[in-house]
């Protein structure tokens, strides 16, 4: 079970998983636990800051593969899938 949560509503994989690889760039250190993750994520603050920085993300890694600026409804897209979701697929198809 992976629910959307907040504000921006933000996966709650896709929290953890900005926290774990990119905390350095927003300001902020990786949840000590589960309840800490809970915490962030529910408060708007904390939800709308690791949110753009997911979307700022998306945008450059985008740009960078195709070497196009990303249309509005892809972002969307993608956001909601996630950008590494052909990774995800991939390995929960065939574990």
């Amino acid at each position: 079970m992976d629910p959307s949560i907040g504000f921006a509503q933000i996966k709650i994989s896709t929290f953890y998983w900005l926290e774990e690889n990119f905390g350095y760039n927003i300001g902020v250190s990786s949840s000590q636990n589960r309840e800490e993750l809970i915490k962030r994520i529910t408060d708007d603050e904390w939800n709308i800051r690791y949110s753009v920085f997911y979307v700022k993300l998306i945008e450059k890694e985008y740009k960078k593969k195709f070497l196009e600026t990303i249309s509005v409804s892809t972002l969307g897209a993608l956001y909601g899938s996630g950008i590494d979701y052909e990774k995800r697929n991939y390995v929960r198809n065939n574990e």
